[in-house]
């Protein structure tokens, strides 16, 4: 199965925002490519830094699921 990796703003938006995004892009690109997609976890539900750089975000969301195997 193919994983699928989303990103999308989470500054200043709830969880569930967040999570709703994050299913409606699952489903387009699931529609778009005709195929079941594994979603690679990318909600990160833990304190970030205040003014911490996008790209420490995205550096934690690669580390954490490299990490996971």
């Amino acid at each position: 199965m193919k994983k699928l990796f989303i990103s999308c703003p989470m500054k200043g938006r709830s969880e569930e925002n967040i999570k709703k995004s994050m299913q409606k892009m699952h489903k387009i690109m699931e529609s778009i490519l005709g195929e079941e997609l594994e979603v690679i976890q990318t909600y990160i539900d833990h304190d970030i830094p205040e003014g911490a750089h996008p790209r420490y975000v995205l550096s934690w969301k690669i580390n954490f699921n490299v990490s996971r195997g």
